[in-house]
């Protein structure tokens, strides 16, 4: 049978019960160029449609997270990347002066290049992840005591296997008043923050008293 006539036959040969195409063939039959590439056009729809390709749809830009409702803010500079392990607090608006403990109270200790091994170790704590909400941290001093919120002070206390102790010793860091610092929010006492009254470290509303800046561990 001539080619040409065989194309003309396509448009018998049924696919799932139907005729495919045949009259668009028959409508182009008289010019064989035209038949030709109407056959491959139609060849290249089918051989797409067999295998299943589909255009996937543009996608947009990703939608804009909503802001957090109330409280602090929780965005907070790069700081917050080097909390992680060991790490000394420093006071922002009191220069050379670190977040410390004398006996079992928080407090300010001044820290200088003579300063003794005993005072340098009493500012440095080993930050893990929150007790009571990993996206906070906690406080480990040297001995393995935590730092607490206890009556209002700040306070090195032995762990406790409560809910309550770790609601006590988890803080939250927030953005301080101070550029490129930090500040410690209570984690069980929204709008309650680490701040200092002289050296004395207790809780109290922000402001640049608790402003800290993050600095490499002095022990």
């Amino acid at each position: 049978m001539p080619f040409f006539v065989r194309l003309r036959n396509i448009g018998r040969v049924e696919w799932g019960g139907m005729a495919v195409f045949g009259s668009i063939l028959r409508g182009v039959r008289a010019h064989p160029i035209v038949i030709a590439l109407t056959v491959a056009t139609l060849s290249l729809g089918i051989g797409l449609c067999v295998a299943g390709w589909t255009a996937s749809p543009a996608r947009g830009p990703a939608a804009a997270q909503p802001p957090l409702a109330g409280g602090s803010q929780r965005l907070i500079p790069p700081a917050q990347q080097r909390m992680l392990g060991p790490v000394s607090l420093e006071s922002a608006d009191v220069s050379g002066s670190f977040v410390g403990t004398s006996g079992d109270l928080g407090t300010l200790i001044a820290v200088g290049p003579s300063s003794s091994v005993a005072d340098r170790r009493a500012v440095t704590f080993v930050v893990v992840f929150g007790l009571a909400d990993p996206q906070c941290f906690s406080f480990r001093a040297v001995d393995g005591r935590y730092l607490r919120r206890s009556a209002e002070r700040l306070r090195l206390s032995e762990e406790e296997r409560t809910d309550r102790f770790r609601s006590d010793a988890t803080l939250c860091a927030r953005r301080g008043a101070v550029p490129q610092s930090i500040a410690l929010e209570f984690f069980g006492r929204p709008g309650s923050f680490v701040r200092h009254d002289g050296d004395l470290i207790h809780a109290g509303q922000l402001d640049v008293s608790g402003a800290f800046m993050v600095r490499e561990p002095l022990a």
